[in-house]
């Protein structure tokens, strides 16, 4: 991490910050500052539609900063763009401090997961944990039995009845840039809406987040008081991959929530896991969940609500072959997973009543308390 100690000493030299490139270079260097007690002034940007802000940042036309010797100057573009960005800088006499590159963004994201390492091999081998999906089956649990035990939540399960009895000890959050809604005028409000919603709802003391999600958790303050892991899901699963993957490095992407938690869990060091809520039913049956979304509009979140109604219906309405491709990722990742754990000393069980999912053994949830 030499260039990053590197990096930030440069920029601690009393000057303000103005990053050139507003897109996922930039945006990647903003959650950097922001994590290391700095920022970014202005995003420069050389052809400009109309004003608007990333994450609190103006973005500008580069000929609209006045007094530009006053800024440390950083370019946050892809390789191929950065001649061009030198060219224009230097025709007003700007010499960049620092240029981002490529392995510089790969050192940023290191840099990110590092805390991961604290909770690697986090809990001793007989503890066991029970990952909660979002199925329609919870319903009929008898979820209080879950008390004293570590669970592993996602999405809306802070809505469910029992919630609060439950008490979660861990939140999984997955990349909400990825969500469909997440693109053009939308894109800010609904990412708002939701760290928003599950930072008042959600109570677990450990939340991982989709590390491209960063620089959004940081400017609307997601989840203050609570304990934030990234994880970088960004690379192809390995069907031959036999050791657990390790959350300081790049992971895998993922079809699901469930997924990701088992990727937690299993890195946590838990040896034994239970699914419960994961039926994955998805071809020729409703995408129905065990919480009531109505709810969203009694916390204020009548927008949410909204939108998570569309996403069921968008999911409702696909076609079968889509549902297929995506039930084949999905049961994939499973079985990917199911082989490393078996090579690790891990067992998953399927603890879910019901349900398509016949990668792991089933057992009856009742049994296990």
């Amino acid at each position: 991490m030499a260039k990053i100690e590197k990096i930030i000493r440069i920029l601690k030299n009393g000057k303000r910050n103005i990053c050139y490139g507003a897109g996922s270079y930039g945006q990647q260097v903003l959650g950097f500052f922001r994590a290391h007690g700095l920022d970014i002034d202005y995003f420069v940007i050389s052809n400009l539609e109309k004003n608007k802000k990333v994450c609190g940042v103006p973005v500008c036309n580069v000929n609209d900063i006045v007094n530009a010797s006053e800024y440390n100057w950083i370019i946050g573009v892809s390789e191929k763009y950065v001649a061009d960005i030198k060219n224009i800088l230097k025709k007003r006499d700007i010499k960049p401090c620092l240029i981002i590159d490529n392995k510089d963004i790969i050192e940023i994201v290191r840099d990110a997961l590092t805390a991961n390492k604290e909770v690697h091999n986090f809990v001793s081998d007989e503890k066991r944990c029970f990952i909660m999906g979002t199925g329609g089956s919870l319903s009929s649990l008898n979820l209080k039995l879950l008390r004293n035990e570590d669970v592993f939540s996602c999405s809306f399960c802070s809505l469910l009845e029992d919630y609060e009895w439950i008490a979660p000890k861990y939140y999984i959050l997955p990349a909400l840039t990825g969500d469909w809604v997440a693109k053009g005028e939308m894109q800010y409000d609904y990412i708002r809406d939701k760290i928003a919603f599950y930072s008042k709802a959600v109570t677990s003391p450990l939340i991982f987040c989709d590390y491209n999600d960063r620089h959004y958790i940081q400017f609307y303050e997601g989840f203050k008081g609570k304990k934030i892991y990234y994880l970088y899901q960004t690379e192809k699963w390995d069907s031959n991959r036999n050791t657990v993957y390790d959350l300081c490095e790049a992971t895998p992407t993922i079809q699901t929530g469930s997924i990701m938690m088992l990727k937690v869990a299993m890195y946590m060091g838990y040896k034994k896991i239970y699914l419960i809520g994961t039926e994955h039913d998805l071809v020729g049956r409703n995408y129905g969940h065990a919480y009531n979304l109505k709810k969203l509009k009694e916390w204020g979140f009548s927008n949410l609500l909204n939108i998570a109604l569309a996403q069921n219906m968008y999911i409702e309405k696909q076609c079968n072959r889509e549902k297929l491709n995506m039930s084949l990722n999905m049961y994939n990742e499973y079985y990917y997973l199911h082989n490393i754990a078996k090579q690790n000393g891990i067992q998953i069980f399927n603890a879910t009543k019901g349900g398509s999912l016949d990668e792991f053994e089933k057992i009856e949830y009742e049994l296990l308390f």
